[in-house]
């Protein structure tokens, strides 16, 4: 009976300093207006411009940016049912 085979251990998919740059954008995008927010499309188009990397694929920056979204979100201030501004707990 042959041995069962080993998992290899899962590989980031985003460097970490690309990370970094990402989430600066995703952060920057609270601030802004809703329809001037950072698309997929935009973020490809920035990294290889602005720190020369070139590897990430769309579905990779797509994933992570799906991922780091609503936790960056959390703590940003939404308004109420009512229409009030209020702070997200």
């Amino acid at each position: 009976m042959p041995l069962k085979r080993k998992k290899p251990t899962p590989r980031e998919r985003v460097p970490e300093p690309v990370k970094g740059f990402i989430d600066a954008m995703l952060r920057a995008d609270l601030a802004g207006p809703k329809k001037q927010r950072h698309f997929i499309d935009r973020v490809l188009q920035r990294l290889p411009a602005e720190h020369d990397f070139e590897q990430a694929s769309y579905s990779t920056v797509r994933d992570y940016m799906r991922r780091r979204r609503p936790s960056m979100s959390r703590g940003s201030v939404r308004p109420s049912p009512t229409g009030s501004p209020s702070a997200a707990h």
